[in-house]
């Protein structure tokens, strides 16, 4: 058996301040390097930005939306393509309603630019069994628009968070 703080990762196996980076365990208190005693770090936000006073309805709206989609599909799945496209243009035009009570309006034309390509794989989804691989050109505009999406979330939140 080795003693305490030997052989093991650093800031395991031994008494506080041996072993390990400062902050670990160590003379500061803890994994986070704030003194014994305070409260750890608040936990990361999933909203990023201000929204406005529309957002905070808006989920509810889209998680009642979702519950819709799923009753629906277990009951009445491709019986009535009208009312699915309907589900699939709400969930996406609605939400995006949230912009127009947002203060900060940076990166709305890479949004507007996703969800027009979006709009634009509506046709290829409509035209299913009309057009030869309809429903996989649906799914390339839709895997265009999201990376369009990425693309400015990473640009305007996570970058934008680095710097």
């Amino acid at each position: 058996m080795e003693p305490p703080g030997v052989g093991g990762p650093p800031g395991v196996g031994g008494p506080p301040g041996v072993g390990g980076p400062p902050g670990v365990g160590g003379p500061s208190g803890g994994l986070h390097g704030a003194s014994r005693g305070s409260p750890p770090p608040p936990p990361p936000r999933l909203n990023l930005r201000e929204l406005g006073p529309l957002a905070a309805h808006m989920r509810w709206f889209v998680w009642l939306m979702a519950a819709a989609g799923t009753v629906y599909v277990f009951n009445y799945h491709e019986r009535y393509k009208l009312v699915e496209l309907a589900f699939y243009l709400t969930m996406g035009f609605f939400p995006a309603s949230v912009v127009t009570s947002m203060s900060n309006t940076e990166g709305l034309p890479e949004l507007a630019c996703g969800g027009l390509l979006y709009c634009l794989g509506v046709f290829f989804f409509k035209s299913d069994g009309v057009i030869p691989f309809a429903h996989a050109i649906w799914h390339v505009f839709v895997a265009l628009a999201a990376a369009v999406h990425y693309y400015a979330i990473w640009k305007y939140l996570y970058k934008a968070l680095d710097s």
